[in-house]
């Protein structure tokens, strides 16, 4: 079993407060595993583990499911999501970051730039 969530337990977070950021999307995965095998999410909470996960994707790869061929055949293709963390995803997370009073500035400004799309400075020295 890949997660349950006991009663009067929530699943992720932190103590120091804040949204929890989900590193990875398993109810995207439950939810592909749900609809290429038409189980109900009960049924994969209780059935998948990961090593269960990696087979069913090798067997995927290796022999796709009609709808995944009907959909390649009739060159339907998912719109585009980006996988990246936003500034408001890692923000919270650098700010509760421990640091020394003392401690040498993070040059951030190439993570900076990748969000912004923009030539990274050079890092000032100090």
């Amino acid at each position: 079993m890949l997660w349950r969530q006991h009663p009067g337990v929530i699943a992720g977070g932190s103590a120091g407060g804040g949204q929890p950021i989900e590193l990875i999307d398993w109810d995207g995965i439950f939810a592909h595993v749900i609809a290429r095998l038409g189980w109900t999410w009960d049924v994969a909470e209780q059935q998948l583990d990961l090593h269960r996960l990696r087979a069913l994707t090798q067997e995927w790869e290796q022999c796709p499911p009609v709808h995944t061929l009907v959909a390649a055949y009739l060159g339907y293709k998912p719109p585009q999501v980006s996988q990246s963390a936003t500034q408001e995803q890692v923000q919270p997370l650098l700010s509760a970051m421990p640091t020394r009073e003392n401690a040498p500035k993070v040059d951030d400004s190439a993570w900076l730039a990748a969000l912004a799309d923009i030539e990274p400075k050079a890092p000032e020295h100090e």
